[in-house]
């Protein structure tokens, strides 16, 4: 049985853009993507100078920066899993995360299966955990952050904060404005862990 969703608060602008508006969402749209901008550019859109000043942060974070591209996407999907954003994390889960080598089964138990399970690496497990406690707690244990300066630089962990951080706002952002599912987009599972 499909689930119910909620109608938009805030609906996505429809085409025609003012050019200035078109040129904009041309910049954030995803390079693997085209057929138009994505609802969350679309709604953001709604407040350009606001639009405007949250892309660079998520331009960086996705093409910049110095954390693996698997190791951003498993924090951006279990964020987004564990805040019950299912537009966000459909959206990673079709564009980036296979992109960045993660496969479909691992994409899947981002939002389904406990730190504890064997089929984490070590890597792995530690990244889950510390999207967990920053969940929990929106602090992460002084013994996690020893384990994590083990495998991360200084300005890495800046990063995975920033990354948890930034898509945990994305996450409320998509949530509170009823942002439509994109049509493409992966839908979450059915055995999901529970949404915070």
């Amino acid at each position: 049985m499909p689930r119910t969703r909620s109608p938009a608060r805030i609906e996505p602008l429809a085409p025609p853009y003012p050019p200035a508006l078109e040129e904009d969402l041309d910049r954030v749209s995803p390079s693997w993507r085209n057929s138009g901008p994505l609802a969350i550019f679309r709604v953001w859109a709604r407040h350009p100078h606001l639009g405007r000043a949250i892309a660079p942060v998520g331009s960086f974070l996705l093409r910049k920066g110095e954390v693996e591209p698997p190791d951003r996407e498993l924090i951006i999907l279990r964020t987004c899993a564990l805040a019950g954003a299912e537009y966000e994390w459909g959206v990673h889960a079709v564009g980036y995360a296979p992109r960045s080598g993660l496969d479909n089964a691992t994409i899947d138990a981002t939002a389904c299966s406990p730190t504890d399970d064997p089929r984490w690496s070590d890597r792995q497990r530690i990244l889950l955990r510390l999207v967990d406690e920053f969940e929990s707690s929106i602090d992460v244990s002084d013994g996690l952050w020893r384990e994590l300066e083990q495998s991360w630089t200084e300005t890495q962990l800046l990063e995975l904060l920033l990354i948890a951080g930034f898509y945990r706002f994305v996450a409320f952002s998509v949530r509170a404005t009823r942002t439509p599912l994109e049509d493409w987009a992966k839908r979450f599972p059915d055995n999901r862990l529970a949404a915070s």
